[in-house]
């Protein structure tokens, strides 16, 4: 059977992201870099820099940007005074230790005073800026005259241990640049270059030449391969400030070439040709915000990662992954998520969609998420983080393009299928009450990063609303916190190995997937914190995982022939090198779980999982992990019913049982301690799941879950584990199974 599935797995198509015609790829003209020493220079240039003052001045866009970033003025305003009131000489070290600090808001607040006394044409609010950027970076340069010894300690009236480490460091992080000021204090040198005097300008480029020279990120330089990870591109703060500078007294020569191999290395490794990501969601939702600007400035630097054909598919998947409904009327940025998986669900920051519509015109796709993410009145994503990238890309949505709210329009599939990651995702159709579902059997599972005990998850959106949900990532991350199967209590284990994908299939009428997840129960993989190095020795049972991935699941293709043939020993692959180890979970004989998406005029879902321990006779838990105001309104030994809260909301769930009697219970849980700081330190994520619990030698599950809006009758469901069918308003449907393959009507 094994070696079945495995000729199977690899009859899969290649799927490739349906994208708009090629005219839509035009992207925005780029106006040359001009020589050394003349600015602006990093996002435009003089000859262009009229057209962004008017567009930001006068644009659609402009009056709830411009409003924005006046307010991150006006809560920064003390902290900008007092810079700007530093003195040229003499600055002690307590003053140093009290306001050279990481500051993102602060930073952007530098930009956000720059352009807004560009768009307004406030001579004042412009030196505010120019010379609140100045008496920073004389912060800069005196904490290094004073931390120039690496071994200083340090004392009282000195400056403090973290800065004596900065000066005594070449690396950099996401705080080293929230701590030089970052790209706000970069554009702001590069737009008012002109009006400020040579102390300034001189003042200034030190600064920044003293933060970035011979520092380097994480992956510059370093094996290509080990760009697989968001670490990448969260400090494309340094780049721009490169670009700030560049050609002139005190650049790094070095680091914007390092970048364009940097850049490109992630678009290839990170983002897969199906337009999947290695992290799902997170590169669009959090990563790249850091990276925006820096993508930008090198695309006007001949490296053009807008242009690369993983990131254009991405655009597609990320609509693909955008849950159909909203609670308003009008599309809400905080309430209509990006389902994920791994990292989570997630907005996150409005930055690189703003990018993605100033490269991309007239592309629909770009124009859709922009329209999504920054609402209708362009407020809806006004974040902090994100002051210098908005201001920077200031740019409207066509609304009169009729694809911008429907997506309908957009000639995207109504599924689609990511081989590399494993992700399926189907709808019964473009509609904000469309059934929705996402089935994610990571292939990818290899690489260190965001992830959790979930292979073979799903989710389930339908009637304008959530109902089986995949936890937040840092609280649910064990594999009883998501829709899986247990057994005898016990379920897959972190860290679970890659799945393999066995069928993606669209019909039409019906969607058809399925995955073997037996390696993922057989099996647990070393991935812990820290992640496992060459030095890193596990006792008995544990034992090197030697694994080629693409027997485990992950595609054979030529274009893919940079991932590696073994999971141990290789230093210069995925986030610190791949050295796993394995040990033995479950010992299933088998794990296959099949899904379909049947459409028409009762939309509904069948999930069917054939899981066998051994030939004795053990309790099987069906979880399905459930939005938190869903109750359990009923039940029987076959079907179960689930409610809102909220009485006069009339949608149910009906999950039906089929080949034998189920105990169905509804248990609330915590889940683990979300890691990290701020609001999530020390927090427990709630949950809630229903669980379909069955004492047999094998699960044998077969679950029918259909969304029944107000007054809507349930469908008639009857028949055998090997053959069932399902009768209501799309007439009768037969299903069959061998334990491998779902059958629709003899199909």
């Amino acid at each position: 059977m094994r070696t079945s599935l495995l000729a199977f797995s690899l009859l899969l198509p290649l799927t490739v992201p349906v994208l708009p015609a090629s005219d839509a790829w035009t992207q925005v003209a780029l106006s040359k870099v001009p020589a050394p020493g003349v600015h602006p220079r990093i996002l435009f240039s003089p000859e262009d820099f009229p057209a962004w003052k008017k567009q930001l001045a006068t644009g659609a866009f402009s009056k709830s940007l411009l409003a924005f970033a006046e307010s991150q003025i006006k809560s920064n305003r003390a902290t900008l005074d007092e810079l700007a009131a530093l003195p040229a000489e003499g600055i002690d070290a307590e003053t140093v230790n009290r306001l050279w600090i990481k500051g993102e808001n602060r930073n952007g607040a530098f930009f956000a005073a720059a352009a807004v006394g560009l768009a307004k044409d406030d001579p004042a609010l412009r030196q505010l800026a120019i010379q609140a950027i100045t008496g920073y970076c004389r912060l800069t340069l005196r904490s290094r005259e004073l931390g120039l010894d690496p071994k200083q300690k340090a004392l009282t009236g000195d400056i403090t241990g973290s800065q004596v480490r900065i000066w005594s460091s070449n690396n950099w992080d996401v705080g080293t640049g929230f701590l030089f000021g970052g790209a706000g204090l970069a554009m702001t040198y590069d737009v008012l270059y002109d009006e400020m005097t040579p102390e300034q300008r001189d003042t200034v480029r030190k600064a920044i030449s003293a933060a970035i020279t011979g520092r380097r990120c994480y992956g510059q330089g370093g094996p290509a391969a080990r760009a697989i990870s968001n670490h990448t591109l969260y400090h494309g703060h340094l780049a721009v400030l490169a670009m700030a500078i560049e050609g002139e007294e005190g650049d790094d020569p070095e680091q914007i070439p390092l970048w364009k191999t940097l850049v490109m290395n992630y678009m290839e490794r990170s983002f897969y040709p199906s337009g999947a990501a290695n992290e799902d969601t997170y590169p669009v939702a959090t990563s790249l915000r850091d990276s925006a600007l820096a993508m930008a400035g090198l695309a006007r630097r001949g490296t053009d990662a807008f242009a690369h054909p993983h990131l254009r598919g991405h655009l597609a998947a990320t609509i693909q992954a955008l849950q159909p409904w909203s609670p308003a009327k009008d599309s809400t940025w905080e309430k209509q998520q990006i389902r994920g998986h791994g990292a989570g669900s997630s907005n996150g920051y409005p930055s690189i969609f703003a990018a993605f519509r100033w490269a991309y015109p007239q592309n629909p796709l770009a124009n859709h998420l922009w329209r999504w993410q920054i609402g209708a009145d362009y407020r809806q994503a006004l974040r902090a983080q994100s002051t210098t990238d908005l201001l920077a890309f200031p740019v409207d949505f066509d609304a009169a393009d009729p694809a911008v709210t429907d997506r309908a329009k957009l000639g995207l599939p109504l599924a689609a299928n990511y081989p590399e990651r494993g992700l399926q995702i189907a709808r019964s159709d473009w509609t904000d009450q469309a059934l929705y579902v996402h089935f994610d059997a990571r292939a990818d599972a290899f690489f260190n990063g965001h992830d959790n005990a979930d292979r073979g998850v799903f989710t389930l959106d339908a009637l304008g609303r959530a109902w089986a949900i995949d936890g937040d990532w840092m609280g649910m991350r064990d594999g009883d916190e998501h829709s899986l199967v247990r057994i005898d209590g016990k379920p897959q284990a972190w860290k679970p190995p890659s799945a393999k994908t066995l069928r993606h299939e669209d019909r039409g009428e019906v969607v058809l997937g399925a995955a073997d997840l037996t390696y993922c129960y057989q099996w647990q993989w070393s991935a812990h914190s820290p992640w496992p190095k060459a030095t890193t020795v596990f006792e008995a049972p544990w034992e090197k995982e030697l694994s080629d991935p693409r027997t485990l699941g992950f595609p054979d293709r030529p274009d893919l022939a940079w991932v590696p043939h073994s999971l141990h020993g290789l230093p210069d692959e995925g986030y610190v090198g791949l050295f796993y180890w394995r040990k033995p979970n479950l010992p299933v004989t088998k794990a296959i779980r099949s899904f379909a998406l049947r459409r028409g005029a009762q939309p509904y879902l069948v999930v069917t999982d054939d899981i066998a321990l051994d030939k004795a006779s053990h309790t099987y838990d069906w979880l399905l992990q459930l939005d938190l105001d869903l109750q359990l309104e009923r039940s029987d030994a076959t079907s179960a019913v689930l409610a809102p809260a909220d009485p006069a909301d009339q949608r149910r769930l009906q999950i039906q049982s089929v080949g034998g009697p189920v105990t169905w219970t509804l248990e609330e849980f915590a889940g683990r301690n979300a890691p990290g700081k701020g609001a999530n330190k020390g927090k427990k994520m709630d949950g809630k799941r229903l669980i379909a619990s069955r004492q047999s030698v094998t699960s044998d599950f077969r679950m029918v879950l259909t969304p029944l809006a107000a007054g809507a009758k349930a469908p008639t469901v009857a028949g055998t584990t090997a053959a069932f069918t399902v009768t209501g308003a799309n007439g009768t449907d037969r299903w069959t199974t061998n334990g491998t393959t779902l059958q629709f009507n003899g199909k």
